[in-house]
C-alpha cells in the first residue's frame, strides 16, 4: 500500500494528467511523433507506482508492447479513458483509493488505447511508436521516477 504523501502526489500528478488530456481530446488528435501518447503512457506508470506499488511498470509496459486487439468498445475511446481517469481522480481524492475498480478500468483502457491507437499506425510511424513502446518497457522504474512529467517533478 503505498503511503499518504505518495497518494497526495499521485492525486496531484492525476489531476495535470487530466486537466492535459481534455485539450488533447478537443482538438481531436496526438502528435505525429507521439510524443504525448507517450509522456500520457509515462504519466500513468508514474501515477500506479505513486498510488499502487512500486513494481507497478513492469506488467503494464509488456502489454502496451503487445500487438493485440483491443476490447470492442462503442464510442471513443480515448474519451472513456478520460471519463475513467475522472472517476479514478474522485475516488482517489475522495477516499484515497489506491486498488480496485477504479485503477483497473483506466489501467486497461489505457493497454486498449494504446492497442487501439497503434492499429492505426502505418509505415515508419508505427516503427517508431513501436521502438518509443519497447524503450518505454526498458526504462527503470527509478528513472521514471526521476523523469520531469509533471509540474511538481520541477520541484522534486
Amino acid at each position: 500500500m503505498a503511503d499518504n504523501s505518495s497518494v497526495d502526489i499521485a492525486i496531484a500528478d492525476l489531476d495535470e494528467l487530466v486537466d492535459r488530456l481534455g485539450p488533447i481530446i478537443k482538438r481531436n488528435g496526438f502528435d505525429p511523433k507521439h510524443k504525448t501518447v507517450i509522456w500520457m503512457l509515462k504519466a500513468w506508470l508514474k501515477i500506479g507506482v505513486l498510488a499502487n506499488h512500486t513494481e507497478y511498470p513492469r506488467l503494464p509496459t509488456g502489454y502496451y508492447v503487445m500487438k493485440r486487439g483491443p476490447a470492442p468498445m462503442a464510442g471513443s475511446r480515448i474519451k472513456a479513458l478520460l471519463r475513467d481517469l475522472e472517476g479514478f481522480q474522485t475516488v482517489l481524492e475522495r477516499d484515497k483509493t489506491t486498488h480496485g475498480d477504479y485503477f483497473k478500468r483506466v489501467d486497461d483502457g489505457m493497454r486498449d488505447f494504446v492497442w487501439d491507437y497503434r492499429k492505426h499506425l502505418t509505415g515508419i510511424s508505427a516503427t517508431d511508436f513501436e521502438s518509443q513502446l519497447v524503450s518505454l518497457m526498458s526504462m527503470s522504474k527509478d528513472q521514471l521516477m526521476k523523469e520531469t512529467l509533471f509540474k511538481m517533478d520541477q520541484h522534486a
